[in-house]
């Protein structure tokens, strides 16, 4: 019983958190949050950062990433994050399986998957909550919703060599 409740607690907290950061991206009239809330990045950072929340608290992050990830997503975006969440992760294993998309779309899906879950393993390593500090946007998805996290420093090999 008291496992249930702490996991719904973590669950609640990981929602909170995800809801203040979009919450405030998108009402800030920032052209660029609304453009990369759909992004594979933020699908990739969304479902780290509620597995490795998992994780840190003493759970298998896997098993309640699956049990949690529509319940987060909703109270986020209700009706939207979700199918964007998975509509992100089916191209990927499309692609990944070769039934669609060229090696070349992979190998882009794969950099920004893997940026999604360097941001939020950093941030849930640091516990960079918005619960834990004073000023708010404070973690990387906040910092890459509002532009002040520059896609093209995230994949430095993939930029053409200055002249």
């Amino acid at each position: 019983m008291f496992g249930f409740l702490k996991r719904r607690k973590i669950a609640t907290a990981v929602e909170n958190t995800l809801h203040q950061i979009v919450h405030d991206a998108l009402t800030s009239e920032n052209r660029i949050a609304k453009d990369r809330i759909s992004s594979t990045i933020t699908s990739s950072y969304i479902c780290a950062y509620i597995s490795k929340t998992f994780e840190r608290h003493g759970y298998d992050g896997e098993k309640y990433l699956g049990k949690y990830l529509r319940r987060v997503c909703d109270g986020v975006i209700p009706n939207k994050l979700y199918d964007t969440v998975s509509a992100n992760f089916t191209e990927y294993a499309l692609c990944k399986s070769g039934l669609s998309g060229s090696e070349k779309r992979l190998g882009e899906l794969k950099k920004q998957t893997d940026a999604g879950i360097q941001l939020a393993e950093s941030d849930v390593a640091l516990d960079n909550s918005l619960k834990h500090r004073n000023e708010a946007h404070t973690n990387n998805l906040a910092f890459y919703l509002s532009g002040r996290l520059d896609e093209e420093k995230l994949f430095p090999e993939t930029l053409p060599p200055k002249t």
